[in-house]
């Protein structure tokens, strides 16, 4: 799904000092960004904090909706309840001005188990349509930058799966890092969790 800046500034704080005379950019920060999230301009709307911007993206498409719950139901067959949590559109921390909010995370613990939202996840996936080139460009940048061990875009348009793995240094790419393995895998391909690797599942299973 795509995305759009938000056009506001978060309140001030120490953080973001009040605005000088004239237009200038103001970057958030996570708590910013927290403390905002019920205003009525981000009220019934998606909104992500991706390196200080704010970005709204629209409701998910039918078959992106299909394909998510596919998801979700297979993980949730495959990592024990209690010994994990999987996340459902849900913030994950990756520093003070960076919450992003993936389409399904798998993270360690019961729920209660993060004060905050999670550092890290055991596996990330995002499910495209007009999204694909951000979610496999930038957002898989920012991922490997956050040390996203094994990251999946699933697309409904060209029914495939785009699977990432082994996050390395990268000076050029936006976040200055990037996936070594990457791999298109087709609906008759399987596919397993690094973290759960004796669980599989045909690619197609998880498509609309």
């Amino acid at each position: 799904m795509s995305a759009t800046v938000l056009p506001i500034a978060p309140p001030a704080t120490a953080a973001t000092p009040p605005p000088l005379a004239g237009p200038r950019p103001v970057r958030w920060t996570c708590d910013d960004f927290y403390a905002t999230a019920n205003r009525s301009s981000l009220q019934g709307q998606k909104s992500v904090l991706i390196d200080g911007e704010v970005l709204v993206t629209p409701p998910p498409s039918p078959l992106c909706s299909i394909s998510h719950a596919l998801v979700e139901e297979w993980l949730r067959t495959v990592f024990p309840r209690g010994q994990f949590t999987i996340r459902s559109q849900w913030g994950m921390y990756f520093g003070i001005n960076t919450d992003p909010v993936p389409d399904v995370a798998v993270v360690s613990g019961p729920p209660r188990a993060h004060a905050r939202h999670p550092r890290t996840a055991h596996l990330i996936v995002e499910i495209a349509d007009t999204s694909l080139a951000i979610d496999t460009g930038d957002k898989a940048s920012l991922y490997a930058a956050a040390g996203i061990t094994d990251y999946w875009v699933i697309d409904v348009i060209d029914r495939r799966l785009h699977l990432f793995r082994d996050p390395q240094p990268d000076p050029v790419a936006k976040y200055r890092s990037t996936y070594k393995q990457v791999r298109v895998l087709l609906p008759t391909d399987t596919v397993s969790p690094l973290a759960a690797a004796a669980h599989s599942v045909p690619v197609g299973d998880l498509l609309p």
